[in-house]
């Protein structure tokens, strides 16, 4: 299931209340990691478009358990995750 509200207590109930055979996805690049730290297992991203070398560590560190390194992908790549969100669609 691909989660993208944005709302991390939205995520925290989902998460507690599927099996654990249920993969939830975070669905908003910029919450990955919190997603990921709650049990999320993967994301449904954007920005991999433009950086998927990038996204795959940042999402590899996560399921880790190597937040310090996701949290340095995500702070470096931040402004292009929020960039690509102005509006909903490139061509509006």
């Amino acid at each position: 299931m691909k989660e993208a509200s944005g709302n991390i207590g939205q995520v925290a109930t989902i998460l507690n209340q599927v099996p654990t055979t249920f993969t939830v996805l975070s669905g908003d690049d910029a919450v990955t990691i919190p997603v990921m730290a709650l049990g999320g297992r993967g994301i449904v991203s954007v920005v991999s478009n433009q950086i998927p070398g990038e996204m795959t560590r940042l999402a590899q560190a996560c399921l880790r358990g190597d937040f310090e390194t996701a949290r340095r992908i995500q702070a470096r790549y931040l402004p292009l995750m929020n960039v690509n969100f102005v509006s909903p669609t490139p061509f509006q």
